[in-house]
């Protein structure tokens, strides 16, 4: 193969490099060109047994990527559903206890969770010795990872305090954070203080420690509410198995081996006791009657009391 150039209005100094009537495999010609004050270049490459054609001006030997590909699926991301459930009533200075409960439901693990339980500082504030509860007012905090599908429920016992009134409301709110994602969630419980009632009840015969066979002893009843509410639905029963019905005041009658008086209502807090009596037969042979009279009742709220004779 032969090459030859005719070149024209080389400009003045320039060494214009050429091959003239030599076999070359691969020839790279460049030929700049002064027109006009305007200068033009362009590049020429020559092949052996390309039959003097030029190759694609423009090839593509790396088609280019995707354009649009499919955007990747976004990271998860937990997602909390927390529960606070706690008795409806409580009495004052007893054991309150808490069911909590903080299940992820989201697609990715909760990893160094906060859940913190805090009480209104309007109501009655509990006190705890729990590890994870301090200060005043009380605060209990947890700091949990929390796997996909799986709960974090850690138990809770805290104690009412002593001077709660009756009808007041210890509200407890339990509030989970995930920092990392900003995932969130809470739930509140509400307790009413129902004060207690307190039941005394005492025992007594007449006479007192001999009775002939035969004979009528009167049973005396005195029972009174010490507490600082009224204790509803009152039943007082006498067990009667050492001995025979006879009578009883207020309405009492034999229930099987017992007397029984109807449900007083309500027995307001107040330190005057109310007297109840039976008469009981003793046996016709020497023996002893003994027997332990029963109070049970209800509080406001439904929680139960009792009390038995001495």
């Amino acid at each position: 193969m032969s090459l030859s150039w005719n070149v024209r209005d080389i400009p003045a100094d320039y060494d214009y490099p050429f091959v003239e009537g030599v076999e070359v495999p691969f020839l790279t010609a460049r030929a700049q060109l002064l027109e006009a004050g305007v200068r033009a270049s362009t590049r020429v490459t020559v092949a052996e047994g390309s039959g003097g054609t030029d190759p694609d001006p423009d090839p593509d030997p790396d088609p280019d990527p995707d354009p649009d590909p499919d955007p990747p699926e976004p990271p998860g991301k937990p997602a909390f559903a927390a529960t606070l459930t706690a008795p409806n009533y409580a009495l004052a200075n007893t054991t309150l206890s808490y069911q909590l409960s903080v299940t992820n439901v989201g697609s990715a693990d909760a990893k160094n969770a906060t859940v913190t339980l805090t009480w209104d500082q309007g109501g009655p504030m509990p006190t705890s010795s729990s590890g994870n509860c301090s200060g005043t007012p009380l605060t209990c905090s947890w700091s949990a990872t929390i796997p996909v599908g799986q709960s974090f429920m850690p138990p809770l016992t805290v104690t009412v305090p002593a001077t709660a009134n009756f009808g007041e409301v210890i509200d407890a709110r339990l509030s989970v954070t995930h920092a990392a994602s900003g995932a969130q969630d809470s739930d509140r419980a509400r307790t009413t203080i129902d004060a207690r009632p307190d039941l005394v009840l005492a025992l007594t015969s007449k006479p007192r420690q001999v009775v002939a066979p035969g004979a009528e002893v009167e049973m005396i009843l005195a029972l009174k509410n010490v507490g600082t509410a009224p204790a509803n639905n009152v039943v007082l029963s006498l067990p009667t198995d050492t001995a025979t019905f006879a009578s009883a005041s207020n309405s009492g009658a034999a229930n099987g081996d017992n007397v029984v008086w109807p449900a007083i209502a309500s027995l307001p807090a107040s330190e005057t006791a109310t007297i109840y009596t039976a008469k009981l037969t003793a046996g016709a042979a020497d023996g002893v009657i003994q027997t332990q009279a029963s109070l049970a009742g209800t509080t406001a709220g439904g929680a139960s009391v009792s009390e038995t004779s001495n």
